[in-house]
């Protein structure tokens, strides 16, 4: 029931996906940035490599845990205290949902023009006649000297959480001492600040 769910979920993002897409498209319309004569394909939303664009943005949120589809997958891996390689089984579920919990945070920094107030019509139009061009980095650089504290700690939590998860989905087979969230938790905390008191591993 739940993967139906994320199935749902996931057709309803690509959709509003495509909104966006569309929505932007129009803006830049009738803002002047694009010729007459473009269209959603020719303007670069449609499928760009230097730009964030449609396609590859619905390709990347397209994954996702099937619904009535479960295997598993053999990972080789060293154990120390054995010293041998053995091998431990992952199921495709797990590695689905980790894939889209990194891949669809990406999405956060869609918020990132409106927290900086760059969506609105007179910073668009300055920026038009002064030929910048209004790109995700700027957008982040901008955020990062507006508010550093608040994007790198909302950055760090989020991290933490996602890396937390990701240790205890990998290594709970393998390793007891994380099989609860807060052990996976604590273990990527210490990691990312370079302590590492060694009590998990």
């Amino acid at each position: 029931m739940l993967k139906l769910c994320t199935l749902f979920v996931t057709l309803w993002l690509v959709f509003f996906l495509y909104l966006y897409y569309r929505r932007k498209f129009e803006q830049l319309k009738s803002t002047n940035s694009l010729l007459p004569q473009d269209t959603l394909q020719s303007s670069g939303l449609l499928l760009s490599l230097r730009s964030w664009s449609f396609l590859p943005e619905a390709l990347m949120c397209l994954v996702h845990a099937p619904p009535f589809f479960c295997a598993e997958v053999s990972m080789p891996y060293y154990d120390l205290h054995r010293g041998g390689t053995y091998t431990t089984t992952l199921n495709t579920d797990e590695l689905f949902t980790m894939f889209m919990m990194f891949a669809r945070s990406l999405l956060l920094i869609r918020g990132a023009s409106y927290l900086v107030g760059l969506t609105t019509t007179t910073t668009r139009m300055y920026a038009n006649l002064n030929h910048v061009e209004l790109t995700q980095s700027l957008q982040l650089r901008m955020l990062l000297q507006q508010a550093p504290v608040r994007l790198l700690g909302t950055a760090t939590v989020l991290l933490l959480g996602m890396f937390g998860f990701a240790l205890q989905l990998v290594e709970r087979r393998i390793n007891h001492d994380l099989d609860h969230f807060s052990n996976g938790l604590w273990l990527a905390l210490v990691s990312m600040t370079g302590i590492g008191y060694g009590d998990f591993y």
